[in-house]
């Protein structure tokens, strides 16, 4: 079973906010998230694919993945974790690429500048 978490980028700060930074019962955390953060305007949520890279890191919707030779952004589309590129932009399935040949190298709210051609 899929763990279900998320994070919010936060503009005005330019701040990653965490779930789990929340000081409250683990059972709750999710709708004190929603209910706090992500009620806040201008706030915006990813979720947790379920996935890690090659170093374990959690894979989040908005990650820029390095792959081989190429860098791509981790997006939901019809229904799914996808790896996007400009040229493809409903890409293949997340969970079609081996994750021990994935690294997350940024988000695109934090790295933009890490995207060569997204």
């Amino acid at each position: 079973m899929r763990t279900i978490k998320f994070r919010a980028w936060y503009p005005p700060e330019k701040k990653m906010m965490f779930q789990d930074q929340l000081e409250v019962d683990p059972k709750t955390q999710i709708e004190w998230f929603w209910r706090y953060f992500c009620s806040v305007e201008g706030m915006i949520p990813m979720q947790f694919t379920g996935l890690h890279d090659n170093d374990g890191k959690e894979i989040y919707e908005g990650d820029i993945l390095k792959y081989g030779l190429s860098e791509y952004v981790v997006k939901e589309c019809e229904g799914s974790y996808r790896m996007t590129k400009k040229e493809y932009p409903c890409g293949a399935f997340l969970g079609d690429f081996a994750p021990v040949t994935m690294e997350i190298i940024g988000n695109i709210y934090e790295n933009s500048d890490l995207l060569k051609c997204n």
